[in-house]
């Protein structure tokens, strides 16, 4: 009995899913006919001019009468549109998106309310009728169409300038593709690829536009529909790796990626990738194969289901959320297998996606242990002893990596600073949980811990600099910065910058370092890397991806060092942990994120403090200074920024 219900609910899927393309066919059809009515007629009254003008003569009743005729034949084809279908010019027209509202919150500048113009390069203008592929998804925002050749064009940039982050498709996969054969059968692989491509490109106006409408795809492809498809799983890789922007209602906490991976995991077991045989399980309608060959497809799919762990560790790790609620993920064959495999590196993307798998997990075992340690109040021994085993254990992988970086092929070199990146992170992933006062450590300790992280934070901008700004990848003539927009950059690397912009100015902010150079130093390498983040390609409107964290840098730069160093003493209204060396004092909660919260409080208690609400005194001996340049250079409030002192 149960069995027929369940091969009826299959057959009324099927044919559900059926029904739908024969809609979708019928629709292309329609506007085809239509639009070659409009053109007819067009081209009648063109000739008909013509003939008026060079035969005075001739039956101009004839050719009104022929043309009226055309006119009633799109009278009588008009109702047969169906409402699914694509729209008409006049249709087509909507207003500009709404991006303004997306990011009020932080009182960002608005982008322009002229209308959006086509995606392409050149930006060159090309109408409808000249254009091979449209999106329409999201019926608040104008329509966005391409041609074949401007396609063609993303495509190739993203081979060139994206699939070394994520090779989770064939070289096959781009050098034989059909275009328009892709469009009809991967519809979200192919607008994925497209608004990924335009991130290095010149204008913003376009993506944020095409960015609502692939949103809105991925509810319709993957929630409203039953992906049936690998290649949804792709796609949703990609739009993890380079997030689409939050919209006006995201929560930051609850990212539109966090939802995105937890579909991932979801049609990764009923694709069945986290093991590689038994395909037969699956109905014929499901797609789990992406190449011909067996054994490329098996190794796809693994680096595939490899990704989906990466970028879930990496988003999570990063959102300050702790994986254990999160993740079921981290102990099954092929994520184990990764780590012998790391030790015996066959090829260059493999032996990158083991090594950036490795590294998330270390990330993921401390995040874990620490969120264990967050819910026992007054365990500061375990906290000790957990920071001190995983800065050994970091240390014993970066010796292990780099030894199989040296021992390989030459053309392992190509990801080593990658690798190394990765390594970096999360070390400096120690020095914020080392910033939390719910250990025990003297100000000495802790002030040797911060110039560790400072020493780290240089690391990564030389080698970032080096992999990013100083390197031309992929054979590029042009001679020319491989990162023209910072978002261009995936999540990986990313969040590396971000959190080492947010330890810097917090370091900055504080009476920690010895000498006056000091702070001076910590000012010339904030500005590396403020000046990486602020990367926009020469349109300043890019910065709207990552508005709140420039946000965030410009009003704590503002805030006055008094404030951030002085504590709460109002009728012995003493509040608990205020009164610590510590730079982390309230938010410790948050684990990774805890940082950033911490300097949004700072922030907030700046304002209520402006208000009349609270009240400070200063204590300078709590801090151990007594370098009397350090106090003075301090208290003059000097801005991080080079160009706004």
């Amino acid at each position: 009995m149960y069995k027929n219900t369940d091969r009826s609910n299959e057959l009324i899927e099927r044919l559900t899913g059926e029904v739908r393309e024969l809609k979708d066919t019928l629709d292309k059809v329609i506007n085809r006919k239509n639009e070659t009515i409009s053109k007819l007629i067009q081209a009648s009254q063109q000739v008909s001019t013509t003939n008026q003008l060079s035969q005075p003569g001739g039956n101009a009743h004839q050719q009104r009468q022929y043309t009226q005729e055309l006119e009633s034949r799109t009278t009588i084809a008009a109702p047969l549109t169906i409402p699914f279908s694509m729209p008409t010019p006049e249709s087509s027209v909507a207003s500009p998106p709404d991006v303004d509202e997306i990011l009020k919150c932080l009182n960002s500048p608005a982008l322009s309310s002229s209308s959006l113009i086509p995606m392409t390069q050149t930006n060159f203008h090309f109408t409808r009728d000249e254009s091979d592929f449209c999106i329409t998804s999201n019926v608040n925002e104008k329509p966005v169409y391409i041609t074949l050749k401007e396609a063609q064009f993303h495509f190739e940039n993203y081979y060139l300038k994206y699939t070394r982050f994520l090779p989770i498709l064939p070289d096959s996969f781009f050098s034989n593709i059909d275009l328009i054969k892709m469009n009809k059968e991967n519809l979200l692989l192919f607008w994925s690829i497209i608004v990924t491509s335009l991130l290095n490109q010149k204008k913003s106006k376009t993506y944020f536009t095409l960015a609502n409408h692939v949103k809105s795809l991925v509810v319709e492809n993957c929630w409203m529909r039953t992906p049936r498809s690998v290649y949804a799983i792709a796609s949703l890789l990609i739009l993890t790796t380079w997030p689409l922007p939050l919209g006006k209602n995201d929560n930051f906490r609850e990212n539109l990626s966090i939802k995105y991976i937890s579909l991932m995991k979801s049609l990764a077991l009923q694709f069945g990738l986290h093991k590689l045989e038994f395909i037969n399980e699956f109905s014929h309608k499901t797609n789990v194969n992406i190449s011909n060959e067996v054994s490329m497809n098996n190794l796809i799919r693994e680096r595939i289901y490899k990704f989906i762990n990466i970028n879930s560790n990496y988003w999570l790790i990063y959102l300050g959320l702790s994986n254990i609620n999160y993740n079921g993920f981290q102990c099954d064959y092929i994520i184990n297998k990764s780590n012998t495999d790391i030790l015996t590196p066959t090829n260059n993307d493999d032996h990158y996606i083991n090594s950036l798998l490795k590294v998330s997990l270390v990330q993921t075992r401390l995040n874990e242990n620490l969120s264990d340690l967050v819910k026992q109040k007054g365990n500061t021994h375990a906290k000790s002893i957990n920071l001190n085993m995983f800065d050994h254990i970091i240390e014993d992988l970066h010796t292990v990596l780099e030894s199989n970086i040296i021992n390989n092929d030459a053309s392992s070199t190509n990801n080593n600073n990658l690798i190394k990146l990765g390594i970096e992170y999360s070390k400096l992933q120690l020095y914020v949980y080392s910033m939390s006062n719910d250990y025990e450590m003297s100000v000495y300790g802790f002030k040797q811990k911060m110039y560790q992280a400072l020493n780290t934070c240089t690391t990564i901008l030389d080698l970032f600099e080096l992999e990013f700004i100083n390197n031309n990848k992929n054979n590029d003539t042009t001679n020319t910065p491989w990162l023209k927009n910072f978002n261009q950059l995936p999540i990986h690397y990313r969040f590396i910058l971000e959190l080492v912009s947010l330890i810097l100015i917090r370091i900055y902010k504080s009476p920690i370092l010895n000498q006056v150079d000091d702070y001076l130093m910590v000012k010339q390498q904030f500005n590396r890397c403020y000046s990486i983040i602020n990367t926009n390609n020469e349109d300043s409107q890019w910065n709207q991806l990552n508005a709140k964290l420039l946000k965030l840098l410009a009003l704590v730069d503002k805030l006055p060092n008094q404030s951030i160093l002085a504590t709460y003493d109002v009728l012995n209204n003493h509040i608990p942990g205020q009164n610590s060396f510590f730079l982390i004092r309230l938010m410790k909660n948050h684990l990774l994120a805890s940082l950033s919260y911490e300097l949004i409080w700072l922030v907030y208690d700046f304002q209520e403090e402006r208000k009349g609400t609270t009240s400070k005194s200063m204590d300078w001996k709590l801090y151990g200074l007594d370098n009397l340049q350090v106090k003075e250079f301090l208290l003059t409030n000097e801005s991080i920024f080079i160009d706004i002192e």
